[in-house]
C-alpha cells in the first residue's frame, strides 16, 4: 500500500511539473513562433520591454532587427543619447527619435506572472541607458495573480515583490531624467512595498509633470516636486476600508506640490461633497483645472433619500459648486456623467436587455433624452454658479459657451434644438426588429 501511494505521489508530482512546464511554454508560444520564423538561428533577441511598447517602427522592422548579430546592442548600446536619427552602417536601419518615448511594465494584457515580469523588464531596462535617457512616459501596471486567477499562474506568483526588483525600480526611475509622465497603476495592497523601498533610498524625481497614480500610492506626490497635474485611477472602492479613503489621502499629500495646476480626482467612498471640495481648496488653492471623476453621493445609504420630500434635484451640485467658486484661479471644470450629479436622473437600466424587443429602441431614446436633459440642467447650474469659467464638460460633453462682460451668458450643446431628430437617427426603430 505504501509503495502504491509513493508511486501515485511521484506520478502526480511528475504530472504537475509537466503542466507547469507546459504553462511556461504556452505563455510564450505566440511570440516564440514569430521569433523563430524571424530568427531561426537564435542569433539575437530584441529586449522584451521594447517589444511590449509596440512602437510601430519596431513592429515594422522586427525581422531586420532579429537578423542583426546583436539587436540589443544596436538598440541600447549607442554611445550617447541624442535626438538626431542614427543610421547603423551595416544595415541602414534608422532609429526614430521617439523610439523610447513610451515604455511600460504591464502584465495585465499578457498573462505573465506580475512580479517575475516586472523583475525581468527592469533588468532589461537597466541594461539600456539609451531607453532610460529618452523615455517621456513610463507606465507601471503590475497585476499579481491571486485566488481569482488560474492555478498555474497563482503557483508561480510570490506573495511579495523580489527585493532586486524594488532596488531596480528605484534605479530605473532615477535614470529617467527626461521623464514627463509617470503612470503608476499599482494595486493598493502592494503599494506599501514600493513606498518603503523608495522612502528608504530617499527617491526624488524632479522631471515628471504629470502623475497618474493608483490607490494608496499618494506618497509619490512628495517625490515629484515639480508635478503640475495629478490624476488618480478609478479605484475599486470596496477593496479599501472606509477609513482608508485613497482619494482623501491623495488630497492631503499635495501640500508640497507648489506647481500643481490640475487635479482629476475619483472620490471613492463618500463621493464628492461640499466638505471634500473645501478640503481640496485648502490643500490646492492654486488649481486652474479640476475634474470630479465620480458621483455626488455616498456609496452608502444617504438619509436624504429616506425622507419625504427627497432632496431637490441639483441641490447637492449647487452646494459643491459653491465651494468650488472659491478657487481664485480656476478656469476649467470637468464633471462626471449627469446620472452621477444628483439631478434626478439615475442612469436608466444597467442591463442592455431592457432595450431589446418591441418598443426597446423607443425606450432607449427616452432614457438618453432624459440623460441629455439632465446634462443641460447641469450646464445651467454651472453657468449660474461659476460664470467666470472659460470651459467645462459634463460627462465628456463640452458645450458651446457664449460670454459677455458678466461671464457665461448662454450654453448650448451639439443636440440643442434637434434632440429628438438626432436620437431617432442614432437609434432608429428598426433596432426593435433585431
Amino acid at each position: 500500500m505504501m509503495k502504491m501511494w509513493l508511486v501515485c505521489g511521484l506520478v502526480f508530482l511528475s504530472s504537475l511539473s509537466c503542466v507547469l512546464a507546459w504553462s511556461d511554454w504556452a505563455e510564450w508560444v505566440p511570440d516564440a513562433v514569430t521569433e523563430f520564423i524571424d530568427n531561426p538561428m537564435r542569433r539575437s533577441r530584441i529586449p522584451r520591454f521594447i517589444l511590449d511598447a509596440k512602437h510601430p517602427w519596431i513592429l515594422e522592422n522586427k525581422r531586420k532587427l532579429e537578423s542583426l548579430p546583436d539587436a540589443e546592442a544596436f538598440l541600447c548600446g549607442l554611445d550617447a543619447p541624442s535626438d538626431e536619427p542614427v543610421v547603423h552602417v551595416n544595415n541602414g536601419l534608422e532609429l526614430p527619435r521617439d523610439l523610447f518615448h513610451y515604455l511600460e511594465i504591464d502584465n495585465r494584457r499578457l498573462s505573465r506572472p506580475g512580479w517575475r515580469n516586472a523583475l525581468e523588464r527592469l533588468r532589461e531596462m537597466k541594461r539600456c541607458p539609451q531607453a532610460l535617457a529618452r523615455v517621456k512616459t513610463f507606465k507601471v501596471n503590475i497585476y499579481v495573480h491571486d485566488r481569482y486567477s488560474d492555478w498555474f499562474l497563482r503557483v508561480r506568483e510570490p506573495s511579495r515583490p523580489y527585493k532586486e526588483s524594488l532596488k531596480l525600480c528605484g534605479d530605473v526611475l532615477e535614470a529617467m531624467t527626461g521623464l514627463e509622465s509617470l503612470k503608476w497603476e499599482i494595486d493598493a495592497e502592494h503599494a506599501h512595498w514600493f513606498e518603503e523601498a523608495f522612502k528608504h533610498r530617499n527617491l526624488t524625481l524632479p522631471s515628471p509633470k504629470h502623475l497618474l497614480i493608483g490607490p494608496l500610492s499618494h506618497y509619490l506626490v512628495g517625490m515629484c516636486p515639480n508635478v503640475e497635474a495629478i490624476e488618480n485611477i478609478d479605484v475599486v472602492c470596496w477593496k479599501h476600508s472606509q477609513h482608508q479613503n485613497p482619494g482623501l489621502l491623495l488630497v492631503r499629500s499635495t501640500s508640497s506640490a507648489k506647481n500643481l495646476t490640475r487635479l482629476a480626482l475619483h472620490a471613492c467612498f463618500e463621493g464628492w461633497s461640499p466638505e471634500l471640495a473645501r478640503e481640496v481648496l485648502e490643500y490646492m488653492p492654486q488649481l486652474t483645472s479640476l475634474e470630479l471623476k465620480n458621483c455626488f453621493e455616498s456609496m452608502y445609504l444617504d438619509p436624504a433619500y429616506s425622507v419625504n420630500p427627497p432632496r431637490p434635484a441639483g441641490k447637492l451640485l449647487r452646494g459643491i459648486l459653491a465651494e468650488i467658486s472659491n478657487f481664485p484661479n480656476l478656469t476649467h471644470l470637468d464633471l462626471p456623467a449627469s446620472y452621477e450629479l444628483d439631478l434626478g436622473f439615475d442612469g436608466g437600466p444597467i442591463c442592455g436587455n431592457a432595450y431589446d424587443g418591441p418598443g426597446g429602441a423607443r425606450y432607449q431614446r427616452e432614457v438618453l433624452a432624459e440623460s441629455y436633459r439632465a446634462t443641460e440642467l447641469g450646464g445651467v447650474i454651472v453657468a449660474e454658479v461659476l460664470p467666470h469659467l472659460t470651459g467645462f464638460t459634463v460627462g465628456g460633453h463640452q458645450p458651446n459657451i457664449t460670454r459677455d462682460e458678466g461671464g457665461i451668458s448662454n450654453v448650448t450643446w451639439f443636440w440643442t434644438g434637434k434632440l429628438d431628430e438626432w436620437l431617432l437617427a442614432r437609434i432608429p426603430d428598426y433596432h426593435d426588429e433585431l
